[in-house]
């Protein structure tokens, strides 16, 4: 088996998850893979005390991405900056553009060391600008496509997707799949209704220089993340080359939805604790919510699960965030 003589880093974001969600700090649903990995993992560490850079979208990945605080470079609200007068760069309004990223380090080491600039990968939810290489704004958002953040390989949205048939709005022929759970309808549209939320990944020969996914989601959209970046890996491991990795899961913002079957899994108290004697059932956005930090561990187990496959898992760094 492969085993790289470098080390490589991957760092998982997850969405609007409390530190006692988790089981292993008695939350209500079941997270084994987490659980063992967090608490029973050699090596592991667990922050009790860490803190976001900025506790909404935008800020936290401008601050994951340069190691600086989200205000340096104007990335001060959920949509960017609010007040761009006291911008650093007018033409600023998303991602740091104009500030080395992590992903740039990684890109600029593995042009010069193996020749090639596929070292940096993104998947999931993006949040800081639009994907378009040669438009200055697309769907009114400043354009800021991952390879202004050093990333040049991506399986990613936009923004803020549904955590379950995440795609199911964008063709009409795909509108019978669509699962909205307790929302019961599509939620976070744009204003002028649009309720498309598609995965895009590069493609030098597309206009733009991306391209949409073609095929609906599984209902499961933690499941399609780990399978994307489950290919990746499988790539890179025959490249024998280390990478960086960050894995942004929709889980558990909102509109968050979890599957029929793990949702019934939860009610029955297979997957989740139980209700105490006295308690009400959980409601139907209880149970959309613990369904989404089951499928949440789930794809943390299979992602753990390929870097052991192709032999990354010992020489990896491995950081989730909530």
């Amino acid at each position: 088996m492969f085993t790289p003589a470098l080390p490589s880093f991957l760092f998982m974001l997850a969405d609007d998850i409390g530190w006692a969600d988790f089981s292993y700090n008695n939350g209500t649903a079941q997270t084994p893979n987490i659980d063992k990995w967090a608490t029973k993992t050699a090596g592991s560490i667990v922050f009790q005390d860490f803190h976001s850079g900025g506790t909404v979208c935008s800020p936290t990945r401008a601050t994951v991405l340069t190691g600086r605080n989200h205000f340096r470079d104007c990335v001060d609200f959920v949509y960017g900056c609010s007040d761009m007068t006291q911008c650093p760069h007018l033409d600023f309004e998303f991602a740091p553009m104009h500030t080395f990223t992590v992903g740039d380090a990684v890109r600029s080491f593995s042009t010069e060391e193996y020749g090639d600039k596929d070292g940096a990968y993104f998947a999931g939810k993006w949040h800081l600008g639009s994907f378009y290489k040669d438009a200055a704004r697309y769907g009114g958002v400043v354009s800021s496509p991952l390879s202004h953040g050093g990333f040049t390989k991506m399986n990613a949205t936009v923004e803020v997707a549904p955590t379950a048939t995440s795609n199911c709005m964008c063709k009409a022929e795909w509108n019978d799949l669509c699962d909205f759970g307790h929302n019961h309808e599509p939620t976070h549209c744009k204003p002028e209704g649009e309720c498309c939320f598609n995965y895009w990944w590069d493609d030098p020969l597309a206009p733009h220089g991306v391209t949409n996914l073609t095929w609906p989601t599984p209902p499961d959209d933690s499941l399609y993340l780990a399978d994307a970046f489950s290919r990746y890996l499988k790539e890179r491991s025959a490249q024998k080359k280390p990478f960086l990795a960050q894995i942004s899961f929709h889980n558990c913002h909102q509109p968050f939805i979890g599957s029929k079957k793990v949702k019934e899994s939860c009610a029955k108290g297979e997957t989740c604790r139980p209700p105490l004697n006295g308690e009400e059932p959980y409601t139907d956005e209880e149970l959309d919510y613990y369904a989404c930090l089951i499928e949440l561990d789930n794809a943390v187990g299979l992602i753990l699960n390929a870097l052991k496959r192709y032999g990354y898992y010992d020489n990896t760094m491995v950081c989730v965030r909530v």
